[in-house]
């Protein structure tokens, strides 16, 4: 009962946001839901990773955002790939517009490296290069709605999921890459909150983490996650792009 108030409430957020924007659904009806979480196989794919400091540098815009519906998926070509429309809730670096349309790798035939398709109502942390053109994204069929679209850098692994747990928010780097060389005492000197394991455990259940693929490859190794403070994540990052410049 808990978990569809939840839905219904996540719904109504989500149409309440998009009112106004005539591009975007305007009742639960016209909101798609991704078809499936993961396809009926696995690939790997070699693409590079990188920390934190690197990957702001590299990507285009770095924003806290909200997938408000599937729209389409590209399924006779490779790499495979699935577009959401999507709400940009605060922006750290570049502009972008307030609801906009971003690229995951993967669809529902086809899942990368384990890493799960988002859903509506997913809100993260992600890290992305464009926009990018139409002719980019088209292959044997053409995907309409999709020009300007944004990627994700370095596909999953530019991601953190963002959950609350009793009333503090939470950034769950669930690849455990990009965080990697997030310390203890964070860059402004301040110290990062030490997240028990039992909290932990139970963030790591409500995201789903250690959800697999139904026939896992093991092509990612061992999954090991890594949950921080999202204010605290969020204050990494704003040093590291004072530092490089790109904030005030």
């Amino acid at each position: 009962m808990r978990r569809l108030a939840a839905l219904l409430l996540t719904a109504v957020l989500l149409l309440a946001a998009l009112a106004g924007c005539a591009s975007m659904p305007r009742n639960a009806a016209d909101i798609k839901q991704t078809p499936a979480r993961f396809g009926k196989r696995e690939i790997h794919a070699d693409g590079f990773r990188y920390r934190l400091e690197e990957a702001l540098a590299k990507s285009d815009v770095v924003a806290d955002v909200t997938v408000v519906s599937w729209l389409d998926e590209r399924l006779e070509d490779f790499p495979p790939m699935t577009f959401f429309s999507v709400k940009a809730n605060t922006l750290y670096k570049g502009n972008i517009p307030d609801i906009f349309v971003m690229m995951q790798n993967g669809n529902q035939e086809i899942t990368l490296e384990d890493y799960p398709l988002f859903q509506v109502g997913d809100r993260l942390l992600v890290f992305l290069f464009g926009p990018i053109a139409q002719e980019e994204w088209d292959g044997s069929r053409r995907i309409t709605g999709v020009d300007g679209a944004y990627s994700i850098l370095a596909a999953h692994a530019s991601v953190l999921g963002i959950h609350a747990m009793e009333d503090t928010l939470y950034a769950i780097d669930r690849d455990g890459y990009i965080t990697g060389a997030v310390g203890n005492p964070l860059r402004d000197g301040g110290e990062r909150t030490v997240i028990d394991g039992q909290t932990q455990n139970a963030l790591y259940d409500q995201a789903r983490v250690y959800e697999q693929h139904e026939s896992p490859l093991g092509l990612r190794g061992p999954i090991r996650p890594r949950a921080f403070l999202y204010d605290e994540i969020v204050r990494e990052i704003q040093y590291l792009l004072r530092e490089g410049g790109e904030q005030p």
